[in-house]
């Protein structure tokens, strides 16, 4: 069963943002960056759905979201994807060497192949479907987002230790959780950093 997570425009802005202020202040230079779930909504409604966080809607915004995700979840239409893209563009300052993107729903990896196909993301991308709950996924990132899928899991911690395996020594991981996991140490709301290894 797939999350068919409902996701739209800048919805995780200030995380994205937050991560690259950090990543700067430690003078990464050409990161590469693994995103795990980065969701989807329905492609002839994406451009309609307001972007930002949640709690700025007003009730037309919200009734609009919820019917799309009730389209969303039917899983009968194609979909679009935002978060690789506005990813490559907050963390562009850093001259991304590569994007690794996961996400356990074939539709989302189709729609993160179109942003390549288009230009949007004109680093080298490597796409992979994958659920989290099977294990680690034999990739690796200076900064892995992994946001708003924690909480959607099946088993919770099997998928934050797959998450953080993708994450290389030094490196960033932004995901929505409050404590730092075992070998991380927190920098900021929703940001840790990996522990190096002596």
């Amino acid at each position: 069963m797939s999350l068919k997570t409902t996701t739209w425009k800048n919805r995780n802005i200030d995380n994205l943002e937050l991560t690259r202020d950090f990543a700067i202040k430690r003078g990464m230079k050409e990161p590469s960056i693994v995103n795990f779930g980065p969701g989807g909504s329905v492609s002839f409604l994406a451009n309609s759905l307001p972007g930002g966080r949640t709690v700025n809607l007003n009730s037309w915004n919200r009734f609009l979201r919820v019917f799309e995700s009730f389209l969303r979840k039917s899983g009968l239409f194609r979909l679009k994807t935002n978060e690789p893209g506005e990813i490559l563009r907050v963390f562009n300052p850093l001259m991304p060497q590569k994007i690794i993107v996961f996400d356990r729903e074939k539709k989302v990896i189709e729609a993160v192949q179109r942003l390549g196909d288009t230009g949007i993301i004109n680093i080298p991308l490597e796409t992979r479907v994958h659920d989290l709950l099977k294990g680690p996924t034999g990739a690796s990132g200076d900064i892995v987002v992994a946001l708003n899928i924690i909480s959607r899991t099946g088993d919770r911690e099997k998928a934050l230790q797959t998450i953080c395996h993708a994450v290389l020594p030094g490196g960033l991981l932004c995901v929505n959780i409050d404590d730092a996991p075992q070998g991380f140490t927190k920098l900021g709301h929703c940001l840790f950093v990996k522990e190096t290894i002596d």
